[in-house]
Parts: structure tokens; sequence; C-alpha cells
């Protein structure tokens, strides 16, 4: 069966089209081990972010999930996040939290929502300078919202 993704190039097979940058950062596509990706890399002390935007219905539950990999030794989830916000019957914000991870390794993020009225959501695909810590590359890949099976 086939999974309706209601992210436009998810697996940035077709570079960046369908994201926006928000930051002065580097942000582009890469291709890592073989992989599609959209890399952030990270210099300095600021907060890189791409998004996009996708609808939402009423009662449906839906799975977002995304795949990240850092560049050095630290494991993704220190430094990406993926924020997911909405607004139904309230301002909701979601953070993806990633599985534990062998360092280098890619990692999936993914939750379930189920929003309580029609709405837009905002998935922010995020690269944050870790304090003390050096500067790296992210990368970003397999950008899911889908339908969840009921």
């Amino acid at each position: 069966e086939l999974v309706t993704n209601l992210v436009v190039n998810g697996d940035f097979a077709k570079g960046t089209n369908g994201w926006t940058s928000v930051d002065e950062g580097d942000f582009r596509p890469f291709d890592k081990r073989g992989v599609p990706t959209l890399m952030f890399d990270q210099t300095s002390n600021v907060l890189l972010t791409a998004y996009q935007k996708v609808q939402l219905k009423k009662g449906v539950p839906y799975i977002v999930s995304v795949d990240t990999l850092m560049d050095d030794n630290r494991p993704a989830a220190r430094i990406a996040n993926v924020r997911c916000t909405y607004k139904d019957t309230r301002p909701r914000n979601v953070e993806l939290k990633f599985n534990s991870a062998t360092r280098g390794a890619w990692v999936k993020g993914s939750t379930k929502i189920t929003p309580l009225e029609d709405c837009e959501m905002t998935i922010n695909l995020r690269c944050e300078h870790s304090r003390g810590k050096k500067p790296g590359k992210v990368y970003f890949h397999g950008v899911k919202v889908y339908p969840a099976e009921n």
C-alpha cells in the first residue's frame, strides 16, 4: 500500500524545492552516503531552520517522522531537532524525540498527532549550536507526514 506523504520533496531528491530557510546559515542539498539530504552547515552560534507547511484534517491521526545524521561523533539528537507547530483548538508545539543512536548513524524521530480541527502544521527542521561544542554538519532525510492506519 502506497503511503501519501503530505510533505513536498521530503526526501530532498529535488534539492530544496518546497522548503524555505529563515536564516543566514548554509542550507543546501547534499548527497550523503548515496542518500539525497538537506544539509545544514553549522559554522556559528546561530539557529538554522528550514520549514514547510502542510494541511491536516480534523480527527485524522498522522505520523510525523524524520531521519537525521550528524557528521562528527556526536549523536544527532544533541544538535538536530524537529519542531512541529499547529493550532486546532489551541496552539500546539510537538518536538520529535530521536531514538537512542549509534554515533555517526542515521536516527529516526517520530510522533503521532491527531488534530481536533482542520489546521495547518509547520514543520521546522532545526540545527542548534551546542554550547561549548564545536559546530558541525547536520543532515535531514525522509521527512514524512502521513495518515496513520486506524
